[in-house]
């Protein structure tokens, strides 16, 4: 069972690090066949799941796939969560309450050093 985090909390990072998202959109949700084995791929890793997509679904349009990679300068980046299990930066990252000079947004870039 996920542990979730009652409260406002957010994330710290030192260094510079790699944001890579991946995902999928159904957009034939009566389509199982197709859609079922790419859902079934995402969570181990990202060459999985594009091979599990082409080899389902190809380009006929039953469902759609993305990744988007972002480089992310030591000190650029500020998270907040609420009511939720770690995930995200906070795996990667601190987990600690959105508290005091990490209360609000502003707040929380400017003490990781963006003006």
């Amino acid at each position: 069972m996920v542990t979730v985090y009652p409260g406002r909390y957010t994330t710290s990072i030192d260094g510079a690090f790699v944001v890579f998202l991946i995902g999928f959109r159904i957009n034939r949700l009566l389509a199982l066949r197709k859609w079922l084995p790419v859902a079934r791929a995402m969570s181990p890793a990202h060459l999985p799941a594009w091979k599990a997509f082409n080899r389902s679904v190809g380009s006929e349009g039953t469902v759609g796939i993305w990744h988007e990679t972002y480089q992310v300068a030591a000190g650029r980046s500020e998270s907040i969560c609420v009511n939720m299990p770690r995930s995200g930066l906070a795996v990667a990252g601190t987990h600690e309450p959105a508290t005091g000079r990490r209360s609000d947004a502003r707040s929380r870039m400017q003490h990781a050093g963006v003006p």
